[in-house]
């Protein structure tokens, strides 16, 4: 509850007056102090404006939410805050409805005896304010039509005209349309399903009846809020007028002098940098995992597609970035095998079940590395739910493996491949993040030592080439003949936005599950006295 002494600091003209105090109403220009504030006997704060301004209003330009004008131990019966007068068009009352506190509506008309009936009964259903719609109808002005009595008066307080019907969302009589007949209409609604829903509802009553409409979508509001909210957080006359103007584009519209004016900021200061591979020569050809970028990963089976994600993972990890890996083929478990593989697990001794020191020291070594608490695995299969779960967290980076392994429903396989490669695409624009998405060859690897693969060996190649940014390879070379491939080979860049396609070759080891650029392999081997054609050494 907020002190008497602290209420009368943000009024002015304060004068004592009785048991309590008088001072200008805020709500209105006030010359004759018409604002009586005194303390009630159960504590409470007791404010009436003789003008008639209501108390809701008041208490919005002091910045005082009505619970805090009662003791916080208050059970005392509702109270009324506020009344608000529904008339016909020669302003004559047919109903109110009143405010409670705690926050309640009901709906009220007169009857005789100067009593009131708690039911309207038959009685017309009207706009709020009807006689300043109609005269603002005639006029030409626009009207906007928001949820509720106090925003009306928001925005009556900015010298514009506006509405509401009694009830709140969902509830629009058909009388209410009559008195917007040939009006200019803007409607304001709340950011709320309910608000939406509504905005639609009034919009499809005023068809054919309104000279136009328009449904305009405060920027910057939060959860269920409304003008009067907008309005505490900023938002002015001059600015409301501009968005009638010229309205907000829909959701996924950016206007090319706004996208220009965004991109300028490069030549200014440094381009945001995206996220590195693991692999700078590919970094270099690439530019790297950029956010709202697409990026497909493709290989054989048994080349290391896999091993290149989770090493892609690791590597943005340590980056600083949050990964969501999304896991198809492996579950978490084997996944934090390979990890381990990367600090000297030995998988024959652990699935042989003789692990030894050297096995738990690698596991040790994982679990402490404190980047490895950047990345969570997801293993749900739709592109719903990875939306969903992208949604919550906020990823930098999100990798699939695989594409062809997500649900397609009772889609054909081509249509659900393509519409999940689609909607990863929109994915990474919705939330401002790189996605990684592995995907296979179509045939298997039959040809001899010297044929690379090229996008045409793309399953589904149509829809990948459509969607990615950039298309990488991992390519492992096969001795004709031989099942295994070899620890040498090259990561292809088929396909790069802003970068260059060409060919990082690289060194395999299956035992740490790592690749590394061949020159720099060659390189470290050199300075070691060992060769990487000879095997030793640790790459």
């Amino acid at each position: 509850m907020i002190a008497a002494e602290e209420l009368l600091t943000r009024l002015d003209g304060v004068k004592r007056a009785g048991q309590g105090w008088s001072a200008q109403c805020p709500a209105h220009e006030d010359h004759r102090a018409s604002l009586s504030v005194a303390e009630g006997a159960d504590g409470r704060l007791l404010l009436h404006c003789h003008a008639g301004c209501d108390l809701e209003r008041i208490l919005e330009v002091l910045g005082v939410d009505v619970k805090d004008l009662f003791p916080a131990d208050h059970k005392g019966k509702a109270e009324v805050l506020a009344t608000y007068d529904y008339t016909d068009a020669e302003g004559k009352l047919l109903f109110q409805v009143v405010r409670f506190y705690p926050k309640d509506f009901r709906q009220r008309r007169p009857a005789a005896g100067g009593e009131w009936e708690w039911s309207l009964g038959d009685t017309p259903r009207v706009l709020y304010r009807l006689p300043e719609v109609s005269a603002a109808v005639a006029a030409g002005r626009r009207v906007f039509v928001v949820e509720g009595e106090k925003d009306v008066h928001t925005l009556e307080s900015w010298g514009l005209a506006a509405t509401c019907n009694s009830g709140g969302a969902g509830k629009w009589p058909r009388e209410c349309s009559e008195g917007l007949r040939g009006a200019h209409v803007v409607i304001l609604p709340d950011n709320d399903e309910p608000g939406r829903q509504h905005a639609e509802l009034v919009t499809g009553a005023l068809a054919g009846i309104a000279a136009d409409v328009m449904v305009l979508k405060l920027p910057g509001l939060d959860a269920k809020g409304d003008v009067t909210d907008w309005a505490r957080r900023g938002g002015t006359l001059e600015q409301l007028k501009e968005l009638v103007m010229r309205p907000p584009l829909p959701e996924g519209v950016i206007n090319l002098a706004e996208a220009i004016r965004s991109v300028s900021l490069w030549a200014r200061e440094p381009m945001r940098r995206g996220i590195d591979y693991p692999w700078p020569g590919v970094t270099t050809l690439t530019r790297g995992l950029r956010p709202t970028w697409l990026s497909f990963m493709a290989g054989y089976p048994g080349h290391g597609k896999t091993a290149a994600a989770i090493e892609t993972a690791v590597s943005a990890a340590r980056q600083g970035k949050q990964v969501l890996f999304v896991s198809l083929e492996m579950s978490p478990d084997e996944i934090a095998i390979r990890v381990g593989q990367r600090f000297g697990l030995d998988t024959g001794r652990l699935y042989g079940g003789t692990p030894d020191d050297t096995d738990r020291y690698a596991f040790e070594l994982a679990e402490g590395m404190p980047y490895h608490r950047l990345v969570n695995i997801c293993y749900r299969g739709s592109l719903a739910e990875v939306e969903e779960i992208a949604e919550v967290m906020k990823p930098d980076l999100v990798i699939v493996d695989y594409l062809q392994l997500m649900d397609i429903g009772r889609e054909s396989r081509v249509e659900g491949t393509t519409r999940n490669s689609h909607g990863l695409k929109r994915l990474a624009q919705k939330q401002q993040c790189a996605v990684l998405c592995l995907s296979q060859f179509s045939r298997p690897q039959e040809r001899v030592k010297a044929y690379t693969p090229g996008i045409f060996d793309l399953k589904d190649s149509g829809a990948i080439e459509a969607d990615a940014d950039q298309i990488v390879f991992v390519y492992r070379e096969r001795e004709q003949g031989q099942k295994t491939p070899t620890d040498e080979g090259a990561f292809i860049v088929a396909k790069a936005r802003m970068g260059c396609t060409g060919m990082q070759s690289f060194v395999f080891d299956g035992a740490t599950q790592k690749f590394e650029l061949k020159a720099a392999a060659e390189g470290r081997a050199a300075a070691q006295g060992w060769s990487v054609y000879q095997g030793g050494g640790e790459p």
